[in-house]
């Protein structure tokens, strides 16, 4: 069985497992043609409901790889690591004298300097573990660097660095006398006390910005309150800059598995996709504050898919509007920091947290505050039969557009490269930058150059009856493209319908790959093919779905590389089609766009 026959087999597989058990044979007889193919996934699936099936040694090797790179070391061999420094002297200086806590790389202790006069610090020391060690060390010396550009009473400094005998870093920090923001969340906290907390971690926070840099896992736990007198300031200090982009993996075999730090239950909608910025730190922030003042967070999912799903569906000015405990004035703050759109939010750190700390000092509402309120409440009431009779009308107009919308399906949706897309319906989305390119001998436009420093894509949106119909009757998406740095993507969308097919081209070194890809959480993962010739010439890309088989196939300049794709159905949106390009492995995407053009197939009166 060749590489491309058990690609199609698991995917096949992992589909049918979304559908009721009952179901599934059903399902893989209308969705796979191939009987031998069939009767593979069919053996996969009646073996399914063993436990023992998940280790059998065709997984065994990806499962321990993706495990291995995803938990921490086993909690003997963590106490063993940290004993062999108690008592011991670093660096010639420090004196370790008690652990303070143990991270999933990282022992922090609690140390003496010798040389003025015992004064406690703060030594962390990297682990002896061998999976992605040069990784590690890479980001050790990066929290070195942070946090030798950060000078601010809110950022814990840097005292002194070294590395141990067996070469791994090491870094001494200050030492704070206090418990963490999780720790004071325990005990009820006055308005003033939250009001200068808010404004601290502003403050800290927009120094970092100011030097380039997002904190990236800014949560509770990595915002330390230190002891004071009990009528004076308090003084906030954040922690922990270790985290940093993120942490790439490779598994073996076709399938790529990316890791993306960063704390679940904090982390912006866009660190999900490996983004990160100082927007991404807003939205953290927006978070913590929403905890502080609510006594909990806004979202009650701990897990990546699920808390993603919740950023997504639900309205956070509703969720933001039904937590009592959060004065009103400071409401509409939190609504925009907590915005799943990032260039929605406020843009600078210490503005955010110095209007959220004057909204909780403004004290009660007075009383023409609350009669604007209960008069915008009777206001609603008072206009709701205008609104019903509104909102019958709309109906019956937008049923009739509907109807019309059905009898006149557009069949084709194109882009030709040279001109600006959005002639021809593309809208940009995120970061884009783009101009036309020339062809060889300067006559005429040949392409659309486009660039980005993260993710950048032209969208173009489907109707219900374009889905429905390019799912009845098939479709084909179409791009010629000249990849230049990072990786291309193309993709249809067909949310509420169907699912979402994203095929995309990245360098990797030298080579060229095609990419399908069939999953974004909780890691990414793809099928990929190589594409033979120039890797950075124009190339056909051609995604082609048969609605008899359920599935598409994925040419490269007339050549097959990639069969039974069934799309993914997470993140989906009314995109529609895009096409653009992304950061990979590089610091930039670039790539030349000749054609997109996606296409309903089938007879035009079907």
């Amino acid at each position: 069985m060749d590489s491309i026959q058990w690609n199609s087999i698991r995917d096949l597989f992992h589909a049918a497992l979304d559908h009721p058990e009952a179901e599934r044979s059903a399902w893989l007889a209308g969705a796979c043609p191939d009987a031998a193919l069939r009767a593979e996934v069919q053996a996969l699936l009646t073996s399914a409901d063993d436990s023992a099936f998940l280790n059998a040694p065709a997984f065994g090797g990806m499962r321990e790889a993706i495990e291995s790179a995803a938990s921490p070391p086993a909690a003997d061999a963590s106490e063993a690591f940290a004993a062999q420094f108690a008592g011991s002297t670093v660096g010639g200086r420090y004196r370790i004298d008690r652990v303070l806590g143990k991270g999933g790389h990282a022992v922090v202790f609690l140390a003496a300097d010798l040389r003025i006069a015992g004064r406690p610090v703060v030594v962390k020391v990297l682990k002896e573990v061998a999976d992605h060690r040069a990784w590690l060390q890479k980001k050790f010396r990066q929290e070195i660097e942070i946090l030798g550009k950060i000078r601010h009473p809110g950022v814990v400094g840097i005292r002194d660095c070294g590395e141990l005998p067996s070469g791994d870093p090491y870094l001494v920090m200050d030492y704070v006398d206090g418990v963490t923001l999780r720790e004071r969340l325990r005990s009820p906290m006055e308005l003033e006390e939250a009001a200068a907390i808010v404004e601290g971690i502003g403050s800290a926070l927009a120094s970092a910005h100011r030097q380039g840099v997002a904190h990236r896992d800014l949560k509770p736990e990595n915002i330390m309150i230190e002891r004071g007198a009990p009528s004076g300031p308090v003084a906030v200090k954040l922690i922990d800059f270790g985290i940093a982009q993120m942490q790439r993996a490779e598994s073996g075999g076709t399938t790529t598995v990316l890791m993306i730090a960063g704390t679940t239950r904090y982390m912006a909608p866009e660190q999900f996709f490996g983004v990160s910025s100082p927007a991404s730190d807003i939205y953290s922030f927006g978070i913590v504050c929403f905890e502080l003042l609510a006594g909990s967070p806004p979202y009650t999912a701990t897990e990546a898919l699920p808390l993603a799903t919740e950023q997504r569906h639900r309205r956070v000015d509703d969720i933001v509007a039904r937590a009592n405990r959060i004065p009103e004035p400071a409401k509409p703050l939190l609504i925009s920091a907590l915005s799943f759109d990032a260039s929605q939010r406020p843009t600078d750190a210490e503005t955010f947290g110095g209007k959220v700390a004057a909204a909780l000092r403004s004290g009660p509402l007075g009383w023409h505050e609350r009669l604007r309120l209960r008069m915008a409440r009777n206001r609603r009431a008072a206009g709701a039969a205008i609104a019903i009779a509104i909102l019958l009308l709309t109906a019956l107009l937008f049923l009739g557009q509907f109807l019309w919308a059905g009898a006149h399906v557009a069949r084709v949706v194109e882009y030709v490269g040279g001109a600006d897309p959005i002639a021809a319906g593309f809208a940009p989305h995120n970061e884009v930058s783009a101009t036309s390119v020339l062809n060889e001998d300067g006559t005429g436009l040949e392409a659309w150059a486009v660039r980005t420093h993260s993710q950048g894509h032209y969208i173009h949106g489907l109707n219900w009856w374009q889905k429905r119909a390019a799912l009845r009757n098939g479709w084909r998406l179409t791009a010629v493209v000249r990849l230049r740095q990072g990786q291309f993507s193309t993709m249809v969308d067909f949310a509420g319908v169907g699912a979402r097919f994203f095929f995309a081209g990245a360098l990797e070194g030298p080579k060229l790959m095609a990419q399908a890809w069939t999953r974004q959480l909780p890691s990414f993962a793809f099928r990929n093919a190589e594409v033979r010739g120039d890797a950075h010439a124009y190339h056909t890309y051609e995604l082609t779905y048969r609605p008899e088989a359920r599935s598409a196939v994925l040419q490269v300049d007339g050549v097959p590389v990639i069969r039974g794709y069934v799309g993914l159905h997470q993140f989906q949106s009314n995109f529609g089609v895009s096409f653009g390009v992304e950061r990979w492995k590089s610091q930039e995407g670039q790539a030349d766009f000749k054609l997109v053009r996606f296409e309903i197939l089938g007879p035009p009166g079907s």
